[in-house]
């Protein structure tokens, strides 16, 4: 059974501690947890997905993200968001990592992911040790 309200949580404490840290010229436009709990910036329109998936498929990181959060928040396609998170996080930035681990909770079967999400805490660690410590505290929680 997925837990979007657990993993939402993730998403809370990321918020917390992650977005502030990122710098906003990289940030996805006019996003922001305030927008994910109220009025969401992360509705793509219908006729806005097409070009954004042709971006995100070409190395836009924003746009890979941008597709994940909306269908992690929005369509509640899980499935969908984890592929375009699975995107994202291919580029060098913690925000997509921690998306994609937050994602990867809601799996059915953890066993299939955990070496998935270890993988991802170990990238974050080159990039930012504190925030892999805080993202690793975490994922050790939500395990329980």
């Amino acid at each position: 059974m997925r837990k979007p309200l657990l993993v939402f949580g993730f998403f809370v404490f990321l918020g917390a501690y992650a977005l502030p840290y990122e710098p906003r010229s990289k940030g996805v436009k006019g996003e922001s947890l305030k927008g994910v709990m109220g009025e969401s910036s992360f509705v793509v329109p219908a006729n806005e997905t097409p070009s954004l998936q042709v971006s995100a498929k070409n190395g836009d990181c924003n746009s890979a993200y941008k597709l994940g959060m909306h269908h992690f928040f929005v369509s509640l396609q899980y499935n969908e968001a984890t592929r375009w998170f699975r995107l994202a996080a291919k580029c060098p930035d913690v925000r997509s990592k921690e998306a994609l681990i937050a994602a990867l909770l809601t799996e059915k079967n953890q066993t299939s992911v955990t070496t998935e999400i270890d993988n991802l805490i170990s990238e974050i660690k080159k990039i930012d040790p504190e925030r892999a410590k805080k993202t690793e505290d975490n994922v050790r929680h939500s395990r329980k």
